[in-house]
């Protein structure tokens, strides 16, 4: 772990140095019972240091996994911020619908721009912006939670 620590703060030297914004430099973490308490000094040690930082939960894949506690609800980032194309060139909602539940376009008939413009994209997001997160089928099942909201 004290590698890891020290590559990345290289890493941030090295950027610093060339006084570049690239490359950004993301940090993710994944909240489980066993480090629940270090989540605000992890937080607290890299916010000011890296572009981003995640704080993901273990998470049950769309009911995949063991049933965990409730997790509440709030809109989920993903929708804004990523678009995931299968192999086949349909785009899903969501990185863990692999049995393809929701389907929102097809890059084989669409341009990116009409999918991620679309209106079933437009609809689950407007779902979540609602507090109506259960229904999108796939976001229904599903126990995420990021920190775009733990630390406001």
């Amino acid at each position: 772990m004290k590698d890891v620590r020290n590559n990345i703060l290289g890493l941030i030297e090295l950027k610093k140095k060339a006084k570049s914004k690239f490359p950004s430099i993301s940090l993710a973490i994944v909240e489980m019972d066993e480090n629940t308490k270090e989540l605000k000094k992890f937080h607290n040690e890299w916010i000011n240091r890296v572009d981003s930082i995640s704080i993901i939960n273990m998470r049950n894949w769309s009911g995949k996994a063991k049933k965990r506690k409730a997790v509440t609800k709030y809109p989920c980032a993903l929708l804004w911020q990523m678009m995931v194309v299968d192999w086949d060139g349909e785009v899903v909602l969501c990185c863990n619908d692999w049995n393809h539940e929701d389907v929102i376009g097809d890059l084989n008939k669409e341009s990116i721009r009409e999918v991620w413009t679309g209106v079933k994209l437009k609809r689950a997001r407007d779902m979540h912006l609602a507090d109506r997160v259960n229904c999108v089928s796939v976001c229904a099942k599903c126990d995420k939670k990021t920190d775009w909201w733990l630390f406001k």
